[in-house]
């Protein structure tokens, strides 16, 4: 098990945390290119397929599990991809590259005193 420990960013960084297009992500190239949406089926499986399984399709104005599924082949692209645009609609959506870590995020707020 690996732990780190990461400093919290200014308050006024806070408010992009919940857009996926502002989180770190693996490009699906070595070009640092930063993801882009996909709007379709076809799009989402060229996406995947272009990036390696497995894959995480992830709905940007999600939380909670919702408008998030791991994906390991394009029948599972096919299968969940109405889902994730269904659960929260209008949400631009991404494919990203599973990492083969397990982290666990715990944001720390405090008042300063």
């Amino acid at each position: 098990m690996h732990v780190c420990f990461c400093s919290l960013p200014a308050a006024s960084s806070v408010s992009c945390w919940a857009s996926v297009q502002h989180a770190l992500c693996v490009p699906p190239d070595d070009t640092g290119t930063p993801p882009t949406p996909v709007s379709s089926v076809d799009e989402a499986v060229e996406s995947c397929r272009k990036i390696g399984y497995p894959v995480m399709l992830k709905a940007s104005w999600g939380g909670g599990g919702k408008g998030i599924r791991k994906v390991h082949s394009d029948d599972e692209v096919v299968a969940v991809f109405k889902q994730v645009q269904g659960e929260v609609p209008g949400s631009p959506i991404f494919a990203m590259k599973l990492a083969p870590i397990r982290c666990v995020h715990v944001p720390l707020f405090w008042g300063g005193y």
